[in-house]
């Protein structure tokens, strides 16, 4: 063995393994932390992840356009829909080109630091265990039009996990049994400057948990879910506002998901 280790062939193997698996880490730790993300989500194809050196498309920088698309169309044709696709059909086995093509061009991304989750439906493991993946996200996104779920309690362990992120400074959260309780985990969260509550099950009393957030700088507070009349009089956006000075609070108008989606606040 000692003979061996005096070969310079062997320290110059060693070091280049050395050196692909440090250049490797990154590559093959975003791989496994976008698949974690997307498992725990029913339509696990609704997502969008980025990272800071992003194109404005969104592709990520070091990802030559014409290798994408040749992965894209070569996934396009081996991952298809079943022909048959009903009601019924696991949502695993649908839009699998668009999953796998994430997968792959997360293996192309830096740190990523925004990841934007839609009408996902249900989630379909601990998404804030999946989330917690990622120390360097600033952004989180995790919105759900018009079903039962996710339940209080699940909102309740998101906001949880959310509230351990380091650098978070942007949230958006929407769905159902998005409560009072649900959003109380966020309370003194360190660096959130901007919080986005579409729509939810939550009240006017929400507003003593975004008064501890020290850095909180923009408040878009949104409507109860299934309300088609809004339901915070003058007098209660009044003493929203006068509950967090220096904040910038802007209420959504109340009209029901089904309808318009709410995405700009008046």
């Amino acid at each position: 063995m000692r003979a061996l280790l005096r070969r310079p062939k062997v320290w110059i193997t060693l070091l280049t393994l050395a050196i692909l698996s440090l250049l490797l880490f990154l590559p093959i730790k975003n791989v496994l932390d976008v698949t974690a993300v997307q498992n725990a989500v029913q339509r696990d194809w609704e997502i969008d992840f980025f990272d800071a050196s992003r194109l404005p498309s969104g592709m990520p920088a070091m990802l030559p356009v014409s290798l994408d698309d040749d992965v894209e169309n070569f996934l396009f044709e081996k991952f298809r829909d079943p022909p048959d696709v009903t009601d019924k059909t696991p949502t695993k086995m649908l839009n699998r080109n668009k999953v796998y093509q994430d997968r792959f061009r997360a293996f192309f991304r830096g740190p990523i630091q925004e990841i934007n989750i839609n009408d996902f439906e249900a989630f379909y493991g601990d998404l804030g265990e999946a989330l917690a993946r990622f120390p360097d996200l600033r952004r989180v996104a995790v919105t759900n039009y018009g079903l039962n779920l996710p339940t209080e309690a699940e909102w309740t362990k998101l906001c949880a996990h959310l509230r351990a992120l380091p650098k978070l400074e942007s949230i958006e959260l929407g769905g159902e049994w998005i409560t009072d309780a649900a959003l109380a985990p966020l309370a003194g969260h360190p660096h959130l400057r901007s919080v986005t509550i579409p729509y939810g099950s939550h009240t006017e009393a929400c507003v003593k948990t975004f008064a501890t957030m020290p850095h909180l700088a923009t408040l878009h507070y949104g409507h109860q879910f299934l309300d088609v009349e809004d339901t915070l009089t003058p007098e209660k956006k009044a003493a929203i506002i006068a509950a967090l000075p220096g904040v910038t609070v802007e209420f959504f108008k109340a009209v029901p998901p089904e309808e318009a989606p709410p995405t700009d606040p008046q």
